[in-house]
């Protein structure tokens, strides 16, 4: 039985299906990222898109890069046309290998009696030594459909035949013209068919299109200089991932080395700033301490000044109520003296107040000092903007 993975080698069948669908590609349109998905699968996500209004973009849902949609929109995107001859050879195995699990055989599909021999490439239709030639394929034949041994089509020899085939393909609105190649628009057109730049172009049309055996020629001449840089793009890349990879270790290391500076000179910090607290602690200790005795003593004071005025008042009082006129008189000047000096007296004179103290808050911040770049590691493939970090402490 023919082994269909070793006619195309080493195609993955998940090359051949839709990453959206996930079933095999049908008109498949490729975009500017390269990923490839159905027509029909395109046109549905879009529909869902939240930039479904402006039709303009399309992103692409592996790995987000947005693409630029024609005027005509989706349909009129690039079609994958290897992908598409993949597609249809990889169609043709499958069917010579399930041909072979049939019990009859290669049965000739025209008479359904001989033996197979042969296989038309372009209706797919098994042939014997006899119906080759008979009237029932002459149309055929003469229509350009190509045959191929069955053996051929087993191992994978009418592959490439099939594609160069494929490459001549003639101009579908234009007879016996064969497709050529813009090379200002780079797209395939005939001689006759004006392209999409030259439709909208106004005045004589001067576009350079030549046969696509040159123009394929010239690109992939084009593609292998650049896959060269490209590679040597990629080995840097490459280079550049192992360094950082070999870095990420000592990265820990050594900024576990500037996370130590940071909470020494913070905790030094944090020192000066405990032993200012406890300065002012201290100093409201004292005030404290300094106001209640003073309290004290000015209370103490107070109450000896009470008790002399009740004393004087009590003998004053007494003779003046009950005294004899010449006793009253005879003690007169000294309770006068005595009720002047009381009198006299004042509250403030013993008890002025208490200063009031607050608590001043220091202006500004506290900059225990800042993260700054010194240089640039090497092994980094592109250079990071300037960045600093502070770490503060408001007093």
């Amino acid at each position: 039985m023919a082994d269909v993975t070793s006619v195309l080698g080493s195609i993955s069948q998940k090359f051949l299906e839709c990453p959206i669908c996930h079933g095999r590609y049908q008109q498949p349109k490729i975009l500017d990222c390269l990923h490839t998905f159905c027509q029909e699968c395109l046109v549905t996500l879009q529909q869902f898109s939240s930039e479904h209004r402006s039709r303009s973009f399309i992103q692409c849902p592996v790995c987000n890069q947005k693409s630029k949609l024609p005027e005509q929109g989706i349909g009129k995107l690039k079609t994958n046309f290897h992908l598409v001859g993949l597609i249809e050879e990889i169609s043709v195995h499958e069917q010579v290998a399930q041909s072979e699990q049939n019990k009859k055989g290669h049965i000739c599909g025209c008479c359904d009696e001989e033996e197979a021999v042969s296989k038309c490439i372009n209706c797919i239709q098994n042939l014997c030594l006899k119906c080759q030639i008979v009237p029932q394929h002459v149309a055929a034949i003469l229509a350009k459909h190509t045959e191929a041994s069955l053996d051929d089509l087993s191992f994978g020899k009418i592959a490439h035949r099939f594609r160069k085939q494929r490459e001549a393909a003639e101009c579908p609105l234009h007879s016996g013209e064969e497709k050529k190649f813009c090379e200002t628009c780079e797209e395939l057109v005939c001689q006759h068919c004006p392209c999409d730049c030259e439709k909208s172009e106004s005045g004589s049309t001067c576009h350079l299109k030549i046969d696509l055996k040159s123009a394929a020629s010239d690109g992939r001449k084009l593609f292998r200089e650049m896959l060269e840089k490209l590679q040597i793009t990629l080995s840097e890349f490459k280079s550049t991932l192992d360094a950082v990879k070999k870095k990420r270790p000592e990265c820990g290391g050594y900024l576990d080395g500037v996370k130590k500076q940071v909470q020494e000179h913070a905790s030094k910090v944090h020192a000066e700033v405990s032993a200012e607290e406890s300065h002012l602690v201290f100093q409201l200790s004292k005030i404290r301490r300094n106001q209640q005795e003073t309290l004290i003593k000015r209370g103490t004071a107070i109450e000896s000044a009470i008790e002399k005025m009740s004393t004087t008042k009590e003998v004053a009082d007494a003779f003046c109520e009950t005294s004899e006129d010449q006793d009253f008189l005879a003690v007169f000047p000294l309770i006068r003296q005595a009720l002047e000096a009381h009198l006299s007296r004042k509250t403030s004179d013993i008890h002025k107040g208490l200063p009031l103290w607050d608590f001043r808050k220091r202006e500004g911040k506290c900059e225990i000092g800042t993260l700054v770049k010194t240089g640039m590691n090497t092994f980094l493939p592109h250079e990071l903007h300037d960045q600093a970090f502070s770490g503060l402490f408001i007093i």
